[in-house]
């Protein structure tokens, strides 16, 4: 009896190890492959960098990394792709509207290797020439039919194999913990299946049995390693690092944002509900009315605040002990703060929302009654204007979250009186300085790239003719070419030769719609977005305004805008870390 039970021991500690080779991309880990480049031109681009794992033209077995950008100038782009040994490597861009121009110089691949011999490349698409150690591609014309379907896609491509690898490391806490549950698995597979043989059992139900565990395992196989989902538009979470008290929790998470086979389950789940529902629809995100077309974030699930949930006596009084803080820190910088907090479309449009309570006041008013009364200071918080004004004009998209071009001009007419009785030369550019124009699609990037709408696209819905009817008004700056605008995600700068005062903004989303509108106005802007990596620039909460202020005393500005959301209202809690 013991000779059998160490048979099936060595056979399950065996299969354990074939297994833990099997799923080696798991906790075999390769850091990314970082490339940065400048590159110069005008207009939106869509830059694609890809890695061959061969050393040919072919490009079949590939990695890389995309991203939209709004180029106007020169401009540094990063790129980090998922690759161990990259053989070769080209660029792919594909211009968003009619091409000019494109200076590409300084090509760095994995901050060590200078690929400064340009001979080296090659174009498709494109005419290629050297001039200065800078790659100038020459596009040719696009036709007056040019189409966004079938976009000219330009090619650019290194020649020669890249001599460069990424460092692994091996993940011992995720590799002891697959070998210990498969080798226990595989331990009572054999066990079973011994018995199953002993008691005469058929071969159908050993192997039913063998495939149920296999299934088990079959999300383990292939993890996304991403670091940012680009379809649900956030970051995924990480494996815990280290046991902790949340080890469980942390672990769940991340398996659950990064098992296999999530891209295909989840969207089927949220189709598959969608379709069996007539009127009315929960997706992953929120809620969908299939008449009225309105999607809804079901806001009890959002990561950092309902809207709803009134605010504790203590968290009011940190989050206007810091607002007092920041008042001195500009009030002795000689800059005039203005805070913006900005509605939720749950709370404008609720009566849109039929099969959910509606609500007097968001939980942001609490923070603006509390502000005005201790500390005799105005925070801009438009709700009873954008109730208002939601009867003649459309403040929110219906397949996103975020304001629209009407919307934001209203914000902007908002913000722009508040600021004229500080400054009386600044005033609202009025609508006439605008084209308008008119599109189904949704726009509320820095990049200025139309899209389905964050709700639409998170929620994996693909009932576009349905759910994309309805038309928006967009406005575009008459003089936008007198205008220099940089995108570096989450920095971004705009300077207008003809505007008046420094601007700085810190910021989320709602800052890049409306800071199209301020631009008119002033003669530089700067932006930092606070819902990025507490690492650009380096701070200790999202909002850490000692994160800021050296960027702030550099650029000396005239004003200084705080920006957000009331889902981001407890970030404030935030905006000086010693002070929690």
């Amino acid at each position: 009896m013991k000779t059998i039970i160490k048979k099936r021991f060595i056979l399950a500690f065996i299969f354990a190890i074939v297994f833990c080779i099997i799923t080696n991309k798991t906790w075999y880990k390769t850091d990314d492959l970082p490339v940065k480049f400048d590159i110069s031109s005008n207009g939106n681009f869509t830059i694609n960098v890809v890695y061959n794992k061969k050393n040919d033209d072919n490009f079949k077995k590939t990695k890389g990394a995309i991203k939209t950008v709004h180029l106007k100038g020169n401009s540094k782009i990063l790129f980090n792709a998922h690759i161990k040994h990259p053989k070769r490597m080209k660029l792919i861009l594909i211009p968003n509207d009619n091409s000019e121009k494109i200076y590409i110089s300084n090509i760095e691949l994995n901050n060590k290797i200078k690929l400064d011999d340009l001979s080296k490349f090659k174009a498709k698409n494109a005419d290629i020439k050297i001039q200065n150690n800078t790659i100038l591609l020459d596009p040719p014309p696009q036709a007056d039919n040019y189409s966004k379907t079938k976009p000219h896609v330009i090619e650019l491509i290194y020649t020669e194999a890249l001599n460069t690898h990424c460092k692994s490391h091996i993940d011992f806490l995720l590799f002891t913990t697959i070998f210990v549950l498969s080798f226990l698995v595989l331990y009572k597979l054999f066990n079973l299946g011994a018995k199953y043989k002993m008691q005469s059992k058929s071969t159908i139900d050993i192997t039913f049995v063998l495939i149920f565990f296999i299934f088990l395992f079959i999300p383990m196989f292939h993890l996304n390693h991403d670091c940012y989902f680009q379809v649900e538009l956030r970051s995924l979470n990480n494996f815990p690092k280290s046991f902790s008290l949340e080890f469980g929790k942390e672990f769940s998470s991340a398996f659950n944002d990064r098992f296999n086979t999530r891209k295909f389950l989840v969207p089927f789940y949220t189709n598959l509900k969608y379709k069996l529902h007539t009127k009315y629809a929960e997706t992953n995100l929120g809620y969908v009315y299939k008449d009225s077309r309105w999607m809804f974030i079901n806001q009890t699930k959002e990561i950092l605040n309902d809207g709803l949930t009134p605010i504790d006596d203590e968290t009011l009084n940190k989050i206007t002990s810091n607002i007092k803080t920041l008042l001195n820190y500009v009030k002795k910088n000689n800059i005039k703060l203005y805070i913006v907090i900005v509605p939720t479309k749950e709370f404008i449009y609720q009566e849109e929302d039929i099969y959910h309570k509606n609500y007097e006041h968001e939980n942001s008013y609490q923070v603006v009654k509390k502000v005005k009364k201790e500390l005799n200071y105005d925070i801009i918080y438009p709700s009873e204007e954008f109730r208002k004004l939601k009867k003649e004009k459309t403040i929110y998209y219906k397949t996103d979250h975020h304001l629209t071009d009407e919307g934001s001009y209203e914000l902007y007419k908002i913000i722009t009186k508040r600021i004229n009785k500080d400054f009386k030369d600044i005033n609202i550019t009025p609508l006439e300085d605008f084209k308008v124009s008119y599109n189904n699609l949704v726009r509320h990037n820095g990049e200025r790239i139309f899209d389905r709408g964050g709700n639409l696209t998170r929620s994996y819905i693909k009932d576009d003719k349905r759910l994309l009817k309805d038309k928006y008004k967009y406005y575009d700056y008459k003089d936008l070419n007198t205008l220099q605008i940089e995108e570096h995600f989450p920095f971004g700068k705009q300077i207008n030769p003809k505007g008046k005062y420094s601007v700085f903004i810190v910021g989320n989303s709602m800052i890049e719609s409306l800071s199209y509108f301020l631009n008119t106005n002033y003669h530089k802007i700067v932006k930092y977005r606070f819902n990025s990596s507490i690492e650009t620039p380096k701070r200790q909460s999202r909002m850490d305004m000692k994160g800021y202020e050296p960027f702030i005393e550099q650029e000396k500005p005239d004003i200084l805008f705080v920006i957000l959301s009331t889902g981001n209202i407890l970030e404030l809690e935030g905006l000086y870390v010693d002070m929690i």
